[in-house]
Parts: structure tokens; C-alpha cells; sequence
């Protein structure tokens, strides 16, 4: 997948038109409705706007070996818009970028960083789980290598932690 936006809904069209005149995909992109939120929320993609939204996927592989400079400026295009990314695509951000402190559209849709490490430290997260960042961000390849091909994630495992595999049955998990 290259990106996975949630966007306001009157943004949607332009983000879209730019998604096709950019985006050498051959794949249709995603779209579905999700509404606002009335309460804000820290890191929901939509708990920053409480109108309807727009969530478009653009999901495939790029035809032109350029995944990681299109991805960068649908991240651009998305801030700008007043939309946030899903956490879950690859994300190329910087930290700068990513807590809104970057000069650019980031400053306004991005979570609040002292919200965030303050609400870690009241659940006890501190030591147990990785930060948010460092979960999701990704490092584009070096030069010359493909760039769309999939991402070396960063992956630094916790003080203590082993790489060993679990053993037994998977656990599926309900809510």
C-alpha cells in the first residue's frame, strides 16, 4: 500500500485528482465515508475534525520505482488538506514532522507530543512498550536500491526484550 488518508470531505476531490495525476497505480483507490469526531481524539486519524470525512487508499505497487517519493507527497497533500494518515500504512515521517513541530501543513493536524508523553506515562507505558514513532515509522531504502520495494521498518525491541519466536497456537484476541 502507498498511503491511507483520512481526509475532510470537501478536500477529498482535489486530494484525489492529485492521487491520479501523480500516482502512476493502476489499482482503484479506496474510499469510504467515516464520520468526524465530536470529542477530540489524540492519535485517531479522524479525532481532530468533526465533520464527515473521507478515507481514500491508495494501495499497489507504483510502476516508475518511485513509491517512496510519491508516498512523501501524499503525506505533504494529506497534512495540507487537514487529513491525517492511517498509522498502519508506511509512514516516511519525520519525527519533526510527525509531532507537528516541522514548519508546514504537520503543525496543525498532528498530535500534540507532550499530550502524547504525558498520557504514556499515566498508563504505565513507559519501559513496557515501544513510543509511537518508533512503532510506525519507516526509512526509505538506500540509493540504488528499489524504490518500491517494501520498507525496512524500524523495529528496536525494548530493554530485555529477545527476538525469540512464540511458541504454541496463535492467540486471537477479541473485543
Amino acid at each position: 500500500r502507498v498511503a491511507d488518508s483520512l481526509l475532510p470531505y470537501q478536500k477529498a476531490a482535489a486530494f484525489i485528482n492529485l492521487v491520479r495525476a501523480s500516482v502512476p497505480i493502476s489499482t482503484p483507490l479506496w474510499l469510504c465515508p467515516v464520520a468526524g469526531s465530536a470529542k477530540p481524539q489524540l492519535l485517531a486519524p479522524h479525532g481532530h475534525h468533526r465533520g464527515l470525512m473521507m478515507n481514500v487508499g491508495v494501495y499497489g505497487r507504483v510502476f516508475d520505482n518511485e513509491g517512496y517519493k510519491h508516498l512523501r507527497l501524499l503525506e505533504y497533500a494529506t497534512s495540507e488538506a487537514g487529513g491525517r494518515k492511517q498509522l498502519h500504512a508506511l509512514n516516511l515521517y519525520t519525527p519533526d514532522e510527525f509531532w507537528g513541530r516541522a514548519l508546514g501543513p504537520w503543525h496543525v493536524t498532528q498530535p500534540a507530543e507532550s499530550v502524547y508523553w504525558k498520557l504514556r506515562k499515566a498508563a504505565g507505558a513507559e519501559g513496557v512498550f515501544r513510543p509511537l514513532f518508533d512503532k510506525i515509522s519507516t526509512q526509505e531504502p538506500a540509493s540504488g536500491k528499489d524504490a518500491s520495494a517494501p520498507p525496512v521498518m524500524i523495529r528496536a525491541p525494548l530493554p530485555g526484550a529477545t527476538l525469540e519466536p512464540l511458541a504454541g497456537e496463535p492467540r486471537v484476541f477479541h473485543t
